[in-house]
């Protein structure tokens, strides 16, 4: 009986988990980013928005960034790829995030509705949070 108990709570478990779908960025919404040991090209305080791309699924975001470069008038881009997602019984979902030829940060956390993205463990030092105005 215990044995029965037991492979019920953890199915549950297993449906519930796999019943929330990615939290992901919010498409073409501008975030206000904050960085910490970064010397890239972006504006530190700065914005940043992303598009998809073709080829897109639910588990891997082909993606561009757009983000706002230091003389406060000019936007640059960067193709950026969102892979691996893992989705917590809240709802946050972590990714590997990805710039072509560039920095990975493996612990990439979104928010449910994309409202903050918290980006860590990247490759080259540097953290940043992001938020949606």
């Amino acid at each position: 009986m215990k044995k029965i108990v037991l492979f019920a709570l953890l199915f549950a478990i297993t449906a519930a988990t796999s019943a929330y779908a990615h939290s992901e960025p919010q498409m073409f919404k501008i975030y206000v980013c904050d960085y910490t040991n970064y010397s890239g090209p972006a504006k530190d305080p700065g914005l940043s928005w992303w598009e998809k791309r073709p080829g897109s699924s639910t588990e891997i975001l082909y993606t561009f960034e757009h983000f706002l470069l230091p003389d406060g008038s000019t936007w640059e881009n960067y193709k950026a790829t969102w892979a691996k997602p893992a989705t917590d019984l809240y709802g946050f979902t972590t990714w590997e995030f990805t710039f072509y030829g560039g920095p990975q940060c493996k612990r990439t956390v979104v928010s449910p509705g994309g409202y903050t993205i918290s980006f860590s463990q990247c490759t080259d030092g540097h953290t940043r949070y992001c938020y949606t105005q």
